[in-house]
Formats: C-alpha cells, structure tokens, sequence
C-alpha cells in the first residue's frame, strides 16, 4: 500500500483516539496539546506546526508529504506500536484479513455510487443566492469599528464568518482560526479591529469559503504596538521615531502595564504611503533587537511585506534557533524544521542591513551584501499595502527605502 494513504489512515486514527471531533475544525490550542501528548507517549517531540502539515492544515511543496522516521515512529507510539515498522506489519495483516470482505461488497458499492452522486455529490457544492459586504466606519486609525451587512436566507445549512483576526499565511483552503454563526433572520454583524494590518474575511459554507473581503487599516506614518498576554499598547509616529532611529526604547513601557521581566511583541507597522507592485521592487532596511547577553534564549524579528493577495515573511532568529526560522514567499511557506535556514540565525543586538530584490516573482534576499536565499514563487502579491516589523523585545529600526520596477525610489525614511 502506498505510504501516504498509511500516513493518512494513521492520521484518522490519531484523530478518533483525541475524541475531538473532525479535525478540520480543530484550533491550533488542539494541535498544541496533540503535540504534548505525543511527546509524553513517545518522548518525541513534534511540533504544532508539523502536525498542521500533516493533517493538511496548509500547503506543502510536496503534495504527498512524507515525515521523517522519527515522527513517523512518534506517531506509531501514540497510537499504542513499538514503532512506525510495528504499525506497518499491523496494517499488512488487517489488509490480508479484510481482503473476502472487501471483495464481497464492491458489487453492492458500484450499484450504490450512481444514486449516492445523484442524491448527494451533484448537489453538495450548490450554493444558494447571497449577498456578502460592509461598511467601513473610518479610512484610518484604529481600533476600526466595521459593519458587514449579509443575507443568507435562502441557506438551509448553518454558515458563518471568518473575521480574519489571524490571517491564514500556511495557504490553507479549508482553515479557520475563528467562525462566528451567523444568524438566518439578521442581516447585520459588527467587528472592532484594533491593529492596522491586512485583514481577509470570509464568508464560509459547508467548510467552504464562498466568500471574501479584503481590509486594511491606513496608519497615520509609522505605529507602534506593544502586546503581552491581553494588554496592548498603541504609539503614534511622534512618540517612536527617536534619535534617527524608529523605536520604544526610550519610552518608560514598564510603567504602562506591561511586565518587563518577562517577553512581550513589540510591532512597528506602517500602511499609509506604498503603492508598488510586489512581484517587482527593491527594498533596503537596517535592523537590530535588543539581546539579553550571556542568556541563551530565544529571540526573532520578523519583518513582512503584505500584498494585496498574499506576502512576503522573514524570520531572522539569534543562533541556536534555525528550526524556529519561518520564510513565505506568497504561496510557498518553509519552516527551519526542513529546510536548512542557518543563515538566517543571525547576531541580533547588532546592526543588519536587510536587502529585498524582486524580479518578476524572482526573489533574492540579502543580509550585509551576502545572499541568503534566492527563490521563485508563482502567484502574484499584488499592490504593497502594508510594512510590519515585529520584535519579541525592544527593537530598533534604521532607514527604509523602497524602489519600484524602474528603479526609482518611492518611499525613503531616515527616521530623522
């Protein structure tokens, strides 16, 4: 039997032993814990997010994806065998025995499968008459408050809405973070964002979006946010460019809440002044994080492009931490777990000088004039709506400069 049916069946199992239901509507707090009980059953650890892969979650380059033995061998151990080989004879000998019974029934499955695609499968993608749209309280600033107006009751089935609070960035088809019902005798539904980035709604129907809107936030310049657990801090353009830099270093964040003995994300997001084409641009920026000395943990800047139907993502981590290292150029999304990202750990209490060079969705990264990857993605981004940097502590910022495809600089800041 084919190895990516095993892993799939394998997966089944794994999901009816959780009691969780259908895995489609898992949220990443199931994977989390899956994640744990994997590693107390087989003292092998396999992270959240390549169990998301596995089961599907998001894309993969490969469309059959093949894990590695160890996981594969974790896998097993959960679900009770010595090994993933164990579980392999297992499946070998219930193949054997079910074999007669199999056969006994194929008669009876084809004189079935006629009526089942006439009464069920022609008419399961059939989606009734609806309307789907909003009414944006303000072009700036937030928090944003929006109103989405809908009709939806020509619907026997249950739908809902997606509000995009965490943008899909795996790529998935069928992912939700979250999905509010939405009721068949209303028409009105409202929504309070706080952050300024890109956000895409979804209207969703039998696990299916069959609907979509794009927002974004315009920023007043540059902004400033600081989270830790559920407080979060807002700084406008004047109170974080300082010193010719852009930064909260300076301002006494201690005393407004937030507990700095423990790590808190601090973003700087500006979607006020770009408009570029995405898949052909030039971008130059200066970086650095503050690094406790002598303290091995870990620590990340990421720094995104968001275009119009997808983004750009980097990660850059201090060293140690490769398998942390996240990178998504539209479509294609790779993770430091396999792929070999060691250039991207990097000395982050020092100065970096990022550079970006796109060429018809061919795209080259660079760190202090050394190349870091160079790589093509297929579909296109679209228009710059918005720049974000994002630090797990207090991060500094020097120059921006952005060129569109002629060559000539459309946005400049020396944070002066």
């Amino acid at each position: 039997m084919n190895e990516s049916i095993i892993i799939q069946e394998c997966l089944k199992e794994i999901e009816i032993k959780t009691g969780w239901g259908n895995f489609i509507l898992w949220k990443v707090s199931q994977f989390e814990e899956l994640s744990d009980l994997i590693w107390n059953a087989s003292k092998i650890r396999i992270s959240s997010t390549t169990l998301r892969r596995l089961f599907g979650k998001f894309k993969t380059e490969k469309a059959d994806y093949i894990p590695q033995i160890e996981t594969k061998n974790a896998l097993a151990i959960y679900l009770g065998f010595e090994n993933w080989f164990k579980y392999l004879e297992s499946k070998k000998r219930k193949n054997r025995n079910i074999l007669p019974i199999l056969i006994s029934f194929i008669i009876i499955i084809l004189l079935s499968v006629g009526t089942f695609f006439y009464n069920h499968f022609i008419t399961i993608n059939v989606t009734p008459e609806f309307t789907f749209k909003y009414l944006q309280s303000g072009e700036k600033g937030v928090p944003n408050d929006v109103i989405f107006n809908y009709d939806i009751s020509k619907f026997k089935e249950d739908v809902y809405i997606d509000f995009g609070e965490k943008i899909n960035q795996h790529g998935a088809e069928n992912t939700f973070d979250k999905k509010i019902l939405l009721p068949k005798n209303k028409n009105i539904i409202s929504h309070t964002y706080k952050v300024p980035k890109p956000y895409k709604v979804f209207l969703i129907y039998k696990e299916r979006k069959i609907d979509s809107i794009n927002l974004c936030f315009k920023t007043n310049d540059w902004e400033a946010y600081i989270e830790q657990k559920d407080l979060l801090l807002r700084y406008n353009n004047n109170e974080i460019v300082n010193d010719g830099k852009l930064t909260v270093n300076h301002i006494p964040i201690c005393e407004q809440g937030i507990d700095c003995k423990t790590k808190y994300r601090l973003y700087f997001w500006n979607s006020d002044s770009f408009d570029i084409n995405l898949d052909d641009f030039k971008m130059i920026t200066n970086f650095k994080s503050a690094v406790f000395k002598n303290k091995i943990e870990f620590n990340v800047v990421q720094i995104s492009l968001w275009g119009e139907n997808n983004r750009i993502l980097l990660t850059f981590t201090n060293k140690g931490f490769q398998n942390k290292v996240n990178l998504q150029l539209s479509e294609k999304f790779m993770e430091g777990e396999d792929h070999n990202f060691l250039k991207f750990n990097i000395e982050l209490d020092k100065w970096n000088k990022l550079q970006i060079e796109n060429k018809n969705k061919q795209i080259k990264i660079l760190l202090d004039n050394k190349l870091l990857l160079n790589d093509k993605y297929n579909i296109s981004l679209g228009r710059l709506l918005a720049v974000s940097y994002e630090f797990h502590a207090v991060g500094l910022i020097d120059d921006l400069i952005i060129w569109d495809e002629k060559d000539s600089v459309v946005y400049e800041n020396k944070f002066e």
